[in-house]
């Protein structure tokens, strides 16, 4: 089939990328794993890279910003394979989680295929309102699926580990989503003449984040606060009247928290006895001690090569001997529980200065665009995602290592890369 006869059914292919996006949404929400998603994303990207060959303008179809994930990516694997080879299997079977070794190289790899989204993007008819509505569906799924887990089922926080095993990274991931979901309701009620969907949508937003804070990741606390402020800062002057429904249904998030305090109070006893513990200068190890201990140790091993590390193999051997010995909480931790400690141990300072190219390089195109005049809700709506993207991203690598699950690694670079291309889609020379 020509090529101009593709694009005149390029609905074809906006379907196509909604069934992508549904899939990864999918297994977002319901807290599955695996490697398909890579296998999915690698199909559609070869299968598009002959068409996308094609193209005329190939500068408009390629920008720039689609291959910041190589950057990162390659600049981690050849750092690894060149100074830090992974050992054999039988020399890594004294770590009882052997298997994470191959996670921490090969979860940055999960964004080399969407170096070829933007060319689908920009091809296709899939518009804005298709991606954020598929967002506030699975923010849906999202709180039935919670609610019957913890109200029916009574699951505990004892009860998600057991069952899902990363409930910190997908309580991470959620309240990304659910941000976005936020953002998406000042927008709606920017260009709806009847406003109540907006406020709907603001309360499903709400009521998923208070649904998060019941899983009593203590990470996630404190990002909230980042997103009160930002938005009330954002917002103060173009939706002030929806600001104050915003900070109503805070309240009512309140009380609904102090009726359900039992989740939350567990964990802010758990946090009291680990500070009292730390205090006394006990050698107990406890969550909040065991992550300072960590991060000393990561310095410790930043201060032994600072330019590429000790590699990760040396860094999950010695917190594996630190946890057996009683000294870390747990029987066998093999990272850092922060991207950035994690880089800094483990690949020194070129491998930190890799991960925050991931993260400064996007952010500074989403506030190079925010920038532009004239006010515009669209372009507040894209550059506000992007930055709280990026932001929630770097506040949870700060207490976890957010990049240890592909699923994770997966929605940082299909929430980013697709924000920039709609972005890049309405005007494209302000990338330029």
């Amino acid at each position: 089939m020509p090529f101009s006869q593709f694009l005149k059914k390029a609905d074809y292919l906006a379907f196509f990328i909604s069934v992508v996006f549904f899939y990864i949404f999918y297994r977002i929400v319901f807290i599955k794993n695996g490697v398909s998603i890579f296998f999915i994303l690698t199909i559609y990207s070869l299968l598009f890279l002959s068409i996308c060959f094609k193209l005329e303008h190939i500068k408009y179809y390629f920008p720039k910003f689609s291959f910041f994930p190589v950057v990162t990516a390659l600049s981690l694997w050849v750092l690894q394979v060149a100074f830090h080879p992974t050992p054999l299997a039988n020399i890594a079977s004294e770590l009882t989680n052997t298997q994470i070794l191959g996670m921490y190289n090969m979860n940055y790899l999960y964004g080399l295929p969407f170096v070829f989204l933007p060319c689908l993007l920009l091809i296709s008819k899939y518009k804005v309102e298709h991606f954020f509505n598929m967002i506030v569906g699975f923010n849906l799924v999202y709180i039935c699926f919670n609610c019957y887990l913890m109200f029916i089922k009574d699951y505990s926080r004892a009860h998600f580990f057991e069952h899902y095993n990363q409930i910190i990274t997908y309580d991470f991931m959620m309240l990304g989503i659910s941000s976005l979901v936020l953002l998406y309701s000042f927008y709606l009620h920017s260009i709806l003449e009847k406003k109540y969907l907006a406020y709907c949508v603001l309360g499903s937003a709400v009521f998923a984040i208070t649904l998060n804070l019941l899983h009593g990741t203590r990470g996630v606390w404190v990002i909230i606060p980042f997103l009160i402020i930002a938005t009330a800062i954002f917002y103060r002057k173009s939706a002030k009247k929806f600001l104050i429904g915003f900070f109503m249904s805070i309240v009512l998030a309140a009380g609904f928290l102090s009726v359900n305090s039992d989740y939350i109070d567990q964990r802010l006893t758990a946090a009291y006895q680990d500070y009292t513990v730390i205090q006394d200068r006990s050698t107990q190890a406890t969550s909040i001690g065991s992550r300072l201990i960590m991060w000393k140790t990561a310095v410790d091993h930043f201060e032994s090569s600072p330019l590429v590390g000790v590699g990760i193999y040396q860094v999950a051997k010695h917190l594996c001997k630190m946890s057996q010995e009683g000294i870390l909480a747990g029987s066998c931790l093999t990272h850092m529980h922060s991207i950035y400690f994690q880089e800094l141990a483990s690949r020194g300072i070129f491998g930190l200065a890799a991960l925050l190219f991931s993260f400064l390089y996007p952010a500074f195109l989403f506030f190079k665009r925010w920038l532009v005049k004239p006010y515009s809700a669209l372009r507040h709506l894209l550059t506000l995602s992007g930055i709280y993207t990026i932001g929630i991203v770097m506040l949870c690598g700060l207490t976890d290592f957010y990049f240890i699950s592909n699923v994770s690694s997966t929605l940082y670079y299909l929430l980013v890369i697709s924000l920039l291309t709609f972005i890049h889609r309405e005007k494209p020379q302000v990338f330029e």
